[in-house]
């Protein structure tokens, strides 16, 4: 079965909000210095809002689920099927 990814991270979770015009992704990932490190792979919550007029859905940031772990910057996606 292939994996699940939105920006090279493995979605793990799609998260629908009550308000239909929102999502969330839950995404794992281990960069190449997480794994220099000897670190395990870091959750991540990645925020969409769906633009009304176009129906695209837009990235509008995310953040770290796992504390004590910093962003590894922001991302940026045109567009998403959900």
């Amino acid at each position: 079965m292939k994996r699940a990814e939105w920006h090279g991270l493995e979605i793990t979770e799609l998260e629908k909000s009550q308000n239909p015009n929102e999502a969330f992704i839950n995404a794992q990932y281990t960069d190449n210095v997480d794994k220099a490190k000897g670190r395990q792979s870091r959750s991540e919550r990645a925020h969409f809002v769906r633009e009304p007029k176009t129906q695209a859905w837009q990235y509008m940031g995310s953040e770290m689920i796992q504390p004590g772990l910093t962003p590894f910057g922001t991302l940026s996606l045109p567009s998403l099927k959900l």
